[in-house]
């Protein structure tokens, strides 16, 4: 698994989850790769994209993404170390949606 964080230095939201990220960080498994890239190297976000053929766009700063099976999954939460930890280590729902189209309708 791969965590992205965009962010900006002159940010006002991103000085202010500098703490909690770090906090959040020392207590994520050894398997996930965190990558953070600073708004003034963007070039290297675009090194990312290329490598691993995906399509991660910075929404405005911070953005923070984190990529399972190929999807890219972003993180609109509170920049709070519990909260982000938990969407971190959070597992995407394997359960299917049944479809309400083959439903009949009762009249």
């Amino acid at each position: 698994m791969h965590l992205l964080k965009i962010y900006a230095n002159w940010c006002p939201h991103c000085i202010s989850m500098i703490n909690d990220w770090d906090m959040m960080k020392r207590k994520l498994p050894n398997n996930i790769n965190v990558v953070e890239i600073e708004e003034s190297e963007l070039y290297k976000l675009d090194e990312f994209n290329k490598k691993y053929k995906k399509n991660v766009v910075a929404n405005g700063y911070p953005t923070i993404a984190k990529i399972l099976k190929n999807k890219v999954h972003y993180y609109n939460g509170p920049r709070i170390m519990n909260d982000m930890l938990q969407w971190v280590l959070q597992k995407p729902s394997t359960r299917k949606r049944k479809s309400k189209r083959n439903k009949t309708r009762k009249k």
